[in-house]
């Protein structure tokens, strides 16, 4: 049976959820030696793929089994016909905060999330990046101007929560809004706000003038 069959008859099993392609993917590559992220790599590098191209093109060409090439080909369609789903558009800080009191209410650890915007104020991506206290967690500069760049966001905001519920800024929160607003002036990205959630409620940073000029 050609490609081209096979890639009929998976349009026609198009029901299949994502996660049975994901799972014959695993399968089908378990049958050809590569049951582990250290297999993948010399497979990779046995084939030439180091890029997207080279997958495109690898997939395409005659190496690339029937099989193996219908999933990656279903599994790729599936990534581009997906959707970012992303929180409700924003038109205040009121409602950034309100909406991260919400969705971190009742957590028992210290999570940092980071809402990222555009120069319009419209939201571009949302990234929780660290899960612990932040006085143990090293919530580095880095990781949240990483994510800047990838979703080429002028601002963001950043939160996390108090499981305690009091909203009262530490030392260590103190010290990481510090050491953003320094970063931010070089890196040339707005760092808008720091807000503390806890008890379904939360603080703002900069409307209670902590480390923000």
């Amino acid at each position: 049976m050609t490609l081209v069959q096979n890639l009929k008859n998976y349009q026609q099993a198009w029901v299949r959820a994502d996660f049975e392609l994901f799972e014959e993917l695993v399968t089908t590559l378990t049958e050809m030696g590569v049951s582990t992220l250290t297999d993948l790599k010399p497979y990779l590098q046995a084939h030439h793929i180091a890029s997207c191209d080279d997958l495109v093109a690898y997939v395409a060409g005659p190496d690339c089994p029937n099989q193996l090439a219908v999933l990656i080909v279903g599994l790729l369609d599936r990534v581009r016909q997906a959707k970012i789903k992303c929180p409700p558009q924003f038109e205040s800080q009121t409602d950034i905060g309100n909406y991260l009191a919400e969705k971190l209410v009742n957590h028992l650890q210290e999570e940092l999330w980071v809402i990222y915007v555009s120069a319009a104020g419209e939201l571009v991506g949302e990234k929780q990046l660290f899960v612990g206290s932040l006085k143990q967690t090293p919530a580095h500069p880095r990781e949240i101007f990483k994510w800047a760049f990838l979703f080429g966001a002028s601002g963001f905001f950043i939160c996390h929560n108090h499981p305690s519920g009091r909203l009262v800024p530490s030392t260590s929160d103190l010290k990481l809004t510090e050491r953003l607003l320094r970063a931010a002036k070089i890196m040339n990205v707005d760092f808008i706000d720091h807000l503390i959630v806890g008890g379904g409620h939360f603080l703002s940073m900069v409307s209670e003038d902590f480390s923000f000029d």
